[in-house]
């Protein structure tokens, strides 16, 4: 029973690392199918690839007062660049109050946002990594992805120390940290490239590879498993009684008949007649015949007289 359920585990295992190589064997041929598909759509457009752009909107300012002049400053690492809006964004106006950055390092790039109250400098907020905003489903792409973002504004000197409180304000963060000035909600519109979409693709492509690797490697150990627990129910296979009993081809052999055994003896192949006399008759036989034909048609082979 024991050797009989580390097989039937083993078998277990074995079908499923041959069911996870067929489901990444798949996503890897949907990647392949979406590269193709991309780098056809990028032939038809002449193969240019256009940068991927990063729109920021001010949705609303929450915290200052009703006379405010806000003016909010916004600064990305990659590229280097720093715009500035002066106004919320109006939807009845989508293209218009719209900071646009374009050939945005979204893996590396940072955003700092400055408020400004008319020209006297309210506060900064604490770096935001730009990745999280710019999600991108390579397998399934759409033309722009929305996040909202609200940031946090507090004075310089106490940035450092909101930072490390940004993300648990709780009642456990410490008295000292000083309360944020005012509250700016962002909308951030990223529209990717071509660029961005085969790099995730690629990005995926490896990852599948890996896992099929790993499960193909799962697939053997299995299979080694299982080859070492079969043969313990072999042996005990053979602990039983036999089915065809030991000796069954070593039966007897039936005496010839006497016809059979004087054929063999005076005129088989192994006889004193074929195996001596005939060979050396047969010499005999041969020299004799030539002497005839020499004696009787000798002159057959005579050179003719000359002429």
């Amino acid at each position: 029973d024991t050797m009989s359920s580390a097989e039937a585990t083993a078998k277990v295992e074995l079908e499923a690392a041959r069911a996870e190589i067929i489901h990444h064997e798949k996503q890897i041929q949907n990647v392949k199918g979406a590269l193709r598909q991309l780098q056809s759509a990028s032939s038809a457009d002449g193969g240019e690839d256009a940068p991927n752009t990063l729109e920021i909107a001010v949705l609303k300012i929450e915290g200052l007062p009703e006379g405010a002049k806000p003016k909010v400053s916004l600064q990305l690492s990659s590229p280097v660049e720093e715009q500035t809006l002066e106004n919320i964004f109006d939807p009845n106006a989508p293209t218009e109050n719209i900071a646009v950055f374009s050939g945005v390092e979204a893996s590396v790039a940072t955003l700092n946002v400055t408020a400004k109250d008319a020209d006297i400098e309210l506060g900064v907020s604490s770096l935001y990594d730009v990745a999280p905003l710019c999600p991108v489903d390579a397998m399934a792409p759409k033309p722009e992805y929305v996040t909202e973002l609200a940031v946090a504004i507090v004075a310089e000197k106490a940035e450092e120390e909101f930072k490390d409180s940004n993300e648990d304000m709780t009642e456990s963060a410490s008295d000292d940290v000083e309360v944020p000035i005012c509250t700016v909600t962002l909308r951030v519109t990223y529209k990717p490239s071509s660029k961005d979409l085969k790099e995730e693709l690629y990005d995926l492509l490896n990852k599948a590879s890996q896992k099929k690797a790993k499960a193909i490697e799962q697939l053997r150990q299995s299979a080694v498993a299982a080859s070492r627990a079969a043969p313990s129910e072999l042996t005990t296979a053979k602990s039983r009684s036999p089915v065809v009993k030991a000796g069954f081809l070593n039966k007897k052999k039936k005496e010839p008949s006497k016809l059979k055994a004087w054929y063999d003896r005076n005129l088989g192949p192994n006889s004193m007649l074929r195996a001596s006399i005939i060979p050396i008759g047969k010499n005999y036989i041969i020299f004799g015949s030539a002497i005839a034909l020499f004696h009787f048609q000798g002159h057959q082979l005579a050179i003719p007289a000359p002429v």
